[in-house]
């Protein structure tokens, strides 16, 4: 049995050396192929990775400023005494890259004949298409008369 164990062993032996002799070539062309088609896959999809995020931080830029351009413009009427407030059914205004729009309603409280109060909308789009994707934020205020004793 000690025969047959050595035996064993030297044929492994002479296995593995004649299969490293083998590696030794190099490749074969599909195998290169295959390489080259996944290296490539992984590119193309890491770049529409990064073009879809670019995008998406345009838009959230665009956003953002949209938002702050219509807060701004409805702080300017929470300001103002309510009586001074002009009741307009378009005010449109340009700011850089947005055109904005503000509408000032005066109604009733449905609840009471009396109580009166005055709708602010301010819409915010961006004016320049190519530049940016398409923003539109929408913003309401109610204000309603100061109590006075």
């Amino acid at each position: 049995m000690i025969k047959d164990y050595t035996i064993q062993g030297e044929y492994l032996l002479r296995f593995l050396t004649v299969s490293r002799n083998k590696s030794k070539k190099g490749m074969s062309l599909a195998e290169i192929l295959v390489a080259i088609c996944l290296v490539s896959s992984v590119i193309v999809i890491m770049i529409g990775t990064m073009i879809a995020g670019l995008e998406a931080m345009q838009k959230g830029t665009g956003y953002n400023q949209a938002t702050i351009i219509a807060r701004r413009n409805i702080e300017v009427y929470k300001s103002m005494k309510y009586s001074s407030i002009p009741v307009n059914p378009d005010i449109i205004t340009y700011e850089p890259g947005f055109t904005v729009k503000t509408c000032i309603t005066e109604n009733t409280y449905p609840l009471s004949g009396t109580i009166k109060y005055k709708k602010i909308t301010v819409n915010v789009w961006n004016s320049s298409g190519a530049k940016a994707r398409s923003v539109n934020v929408k913003m309401i205020i109610y204000l309603f008369p100061d109590i006075e004793n």
